[in-house]
């Protein structure tokens, strides 16, 4: 079954998490099984505030595995967190070198 930004990357054996927004796709991260892919594509869009498809069966798969791994879940959220603030960062480092060429 497809869920809206989770996809299996075959090289890598992994299973990537993005989501897609006015024409530009923001990387969630690369995990171990779809479920924490999807636990990270469902957090972004409960931050943005956007609507998540409850009515698939994996959203069933998915609610039985969030409480039933809670030390999978804690690792998805501090992955998370640690994409952000590299991100963050990143953009941060970005603003710096254009404003060193400015002057």
């Amino acid at each position: 079954m497809k869920i809206d930004g989770v996809h299996f990357h075959k090289n890598d054996r992994r299973w990537n998490a993005n989501l897609r927004m006015n024409g530009t796709t923001e990387y969630l991260g690369s995990f171990k099984n779809r479920y924490c892919a999807m636990h990270a594509v469902y957090q972004k869009k409960k931050e943005l505030g956007l609507e998540i498809d409850t009515t698939n069966k994996e959203h069933e798969r998915y609610l039985e595995w969030f409480n039933t791994r809670p030390e999978e879940v804690k690792l998805v959220e501090e992955k998370i967190e640690n994409l952000k603030k590299f991100q963050k960062e990143k953009k941060e480092k970005k603003k710096r070198g254009r404003r060193k060429k400015r002057k």
